[in-house]
């Protein structure tokens, strides 16, 4: 058997194991003594919660929702053409829980790193404060070079960190920071600008769509950009290369200053850091 092979079959039962012993502590109250050792979970409509009965039909023992995970892991296959594929890399995707495994299976790490921490050293766990992850993007923000000294002892050898930014600019999720003189500057980030080939992104007007969603669309996205962006230039050129997409998309020119200035009526507080008037904003979008 190839050592990628055995990587991959760790993996999956490195992950089964560890949804298995959060099941486990859920079921068992978690950091509570109080309404511990539940026995059923239960689903009636939209909502979800533990009962110490089945009288919900939909009702589910900790073995059945541990052989459930299981399943869904070990048993996930897709098709392409009259092709049938199993995923044996990362966790499945193309299903509703995988993000959460994902999140779940990282925290686990993360968790009994930081316990840990705070039973022999303190002080070294308190420079973990401002890191921050979403899904499998983390983001360490002075930390004095701690993360980057201790995930190899956060995370197992089978997962690997891809370090994709360091000193003093990085792009996490939809921002772009960079450190002058002190201060953090930040502005919208968008990977699919970089894409070497055209996208359809933002609506169309020729499409089946009441022209009133259109340019709501449009004024959600001038108010996206505003509260992403710190200074009043980088806002400029992210409007107006929204402005020039959208036009070519079949919008109006005097319905987007039309939409500047009701989004800045109603969200003042977005475009204050600019101090401009709606007047100069419009009128800078529009030239």
């Amino acid at each position: 058997m190839s050592p990628k092979l055995l990587i991959y079959i760790y993996i999956y039962e490195s992950l089964v194991k560890v949804l298995n012993d959060l099941v486990d502590f859920v079921f068992e109250g978690g950091l509570k003594t109080v309404g511990g050792n539940r026995k059923y979970l239960a689903v009636d409509g939209n909502k979800c919660f533990f009962a110490n009965s089945d009288k919900i039909p939909r009702s589910y023992t900790k073995t059945q929702v541990k052989m459930m995970v299981e399943h869904l892991i070990t048993q996930s296959f897709f098709s392409f053409g009259n092709l049938v594929f199993q995923q044996c890399i990362g966790i499945p995707m193309g299903i509703d829980p995988a993000p959460f495994w994902a999140n779940l299976y990282l925290y686990h790490f993360e968790s009994e790193f930081v316990l840990k921490l705070s039973r022999i050293d303190r002080y070294r766990g308190f420079k973990f404060k401002h890191c921050f992850r979403f899904i499998d993007d983390a983001c360490s923000i002075n930390d004095s070079d701690e993360f980057d000294k201790s995930y190899l002892e956060i995370y197992p050898p089978e997962l690997q960190l891809k370090c994709e930014h360091k000193g003093s600019h990085a792009t996490f999720l939809e921002l772009d920071i960079t450190i002058v003189d002190d201060a953090f500057v930040y502005k919208l980030y968008d990977k699919r600008d970089a894409f070497p080939f055209f996208i359809v992104r933002m609506p169309d007007l020729s499409g089946n769509l009441p022209k009133k969603i259109f340019y709501s669309a449009i004024g959600s996205e001038l108010l996206r950009i505003a509260r992403a962006t710190l200074m009043y230039d980088d806002y400029k050129d992210k409007a107006i290369q929204l402005k020039n997409r959208m036009l070519r998309q079949g919008a109006c020119p005097n319905r987007i200053g039309r939409c500047i200035n009701k989004v800045v009526s109603k969200h003042p507080d977005a475009f204050s850091s600019f101090d401009v008037s709606s007047f100069r904003l419009k009128q800078d979008l529009l030239l």
